[in-house]
């Protein structure tokens, strides 16, 4: 019985021992690939700006990588390919890995290897429309977290699209499938302050900062007319462009007031008409972003209404017009709770900075690289 528990207890070690091993190496191969494939991305950003530093980015990635730090693993230096016909940077990760057991068996180091591939270029860019209607009334001069509430909203704009330029310079494919427009409202459309739909975004850049603050906050028109502009648009150069509308307010509607050459004789309040127009934009696949700057509840609610909701995006669904039918009554019942939870990542209005930018970054793409995919 010692002989035997003898003999069994070291092969229960040795078992043991070589099921480490295999568990260590499959997460180290895990690990590597993981770094090959940031690498193969981050090479892939740096390639569709510039040729000259690609090499040393990819190895800066590697180095960042958790596997860069664990006991026992040695990393070569990675080999960087790139194919110009097919738009691709190709990063292969070679690795010796420390055995347990193996050293039994004269096998003390094993190799693993991965490969990842990363596509580029402004072809991959997601052709994509954006109109932002921007709440220009006096109360955009209150602050928030040290700033006044229009410098926080030039700032994240102009922010969003430096981002943009970041990752992709001035790539002439991505100028052209991003097209942008802007309307700014007070009590009446701010026409001087207004961009038609156009490829790239300097010509918002260029404006967002001289947005002129006057009273009243009617945004009615100025989504009315947004909404124009990006149906019009799908006629033209924008017609195979996902749709956006950004939807921007810090104050209730003035719902009292009346605008000289306003021709509709519906009887609908200005919050009805927008809520009409987000509803007009949603039904035709447009995205409505409703972003909140300390507003007011009943600004909350026209927000949160007009907001689409958060179901991936890609289609209107049955469950997407089930929670905007919640929304359309906030009163009932726990309709506000789900409302709320459904479209919390479109919707932001406690005041901080980052909301925004949060908000922003969630809803377009082009803030992350989306023209820069995996493929293998």
């Amino acid at each position: 019985m010692a002989v035997m528990g003898a003999l069994a207890s070291g092969l229960l070690i040795i078992g043991s021992a070589a099921a480490l091993d295999i568990t260590r190496l499959h997460s180290m191969q895990q690990s590597l690939q993981e770094a090959a494939d940031a690498a193969a991305l981050i090479g892939a950003i740096e390639y569709n700006k510039s040729t000259e530093n690609v090499d040393a980015v990819v190895a800066k990635s590697v180095s960042q990588q958790p596997i860069s730090d664990e006991n026992g693993v040695t990393l070569s230096t990675p080999v960087v390919g790139n194919n110009t016909t097919t738009e691709a940077v190709t990063v292969q990760l070679d690795a010796s890995v420390s055995m347990y057991m193996g050293a039994v068996f004269g096998q003390s180091h094993r190799p693993i290897r991965a490969v990842s591939t990363a596509s580029y270029g402004g072809e991959s860019f997601e052709p994509m429309t954006i109109m932002f209607v921007l709440d220009a009334s006096g109360s955009m001069n209150a602050r928030m977290q040290g700033k006044k509430r229009i410098r926080v909203l030039e700032d994240t704009v102009k922010g969003l699209f430096a981002e943009t330029e970041e990752r992709y310079g001035n790539d002439q494919a991505v100028q052209e499938s991003l097209r942008t427009g802007m309307n700014a409202y007070a009590w009446y459309i701010h026409n001087e302050s207004t961009q038609a739909i156009a490829p790239g975004w300097s010509h918002i850049v260029d404006n967002v900062d001289g947005l002129r603050l006057s009273n009243g906050t009617i945004p009615a028109l100025a989504m009315e007319q947004a909404f124009d502009f990006l149906i019009a648009d799908r006629t033209g150069d924008g017609a195979d462009h996902k749709q956006f509308l950004v939807f921007m307010t810090d104050g209730e509607v003035d719902d009292h007031l009346t605008v000289r050459g306003d021709t509709d004789n519906t009887g609908r309040s200005f919050t009805q008409r927008t809520l009409d127009t987000c509803q007009d934009a949603k039904n035709n696949g447009i995205i409505v972003l409703g972003v909140g700057m300390s507003a007011p509840v009943s600004s909350q609610d026209l927000l949160l209404q007009c907001a689409s909701p958060d179901v991936s995006l890609e289609s209107y669904s049955a469950e997407a017009q089930s929670l905007d039918q919640k929304c359309a009554n906030l009163n009932i019942g726990t309709n506000r709770q789900d409302c709320v939870a459904g479209k919390q990542n479109y919707f932001s209005n406690n005041g901080r900075i980052d909301d925004f930018e949060v908000a922003l970054a969630q809803a377009f793409p082009q803030s992350q690289p989306v023209a820069i995919r995996i493929t293998n």
